[in-house]
């Protein structure tokens, strides 16, 4: 039975997980980046969950 992806509607018979925002995609979508299965986003930085963490800790750090 195949599987429609959620991201890029490519038809497949698996759907992963990321690893860091827990989106769920293809093979396509998400791929495996130094032992970790990560989607395209967080793969390039592109993330919201990722570049406001980043955000957010140079932020405070601003105040001491």
């Amino acid at each position: 039975m195949a599987l429609g992806c959620p991201t890029c509607s490519n038809e497949t018979l698996e759907l992963l997980s990321c690893e860091v925002c827990q989106s769920i995609g293809c093979a396509r979508c998400i791929l495996k980046s130094s032992k970790q299965w990560v989607c395209t986003n967080c793969k390039s930085g592109n993330n919201d969950l990722t570049s406001s963490g980043q955000q957010d800790s140079s932020i405070f750090s601003m105040f001491g």
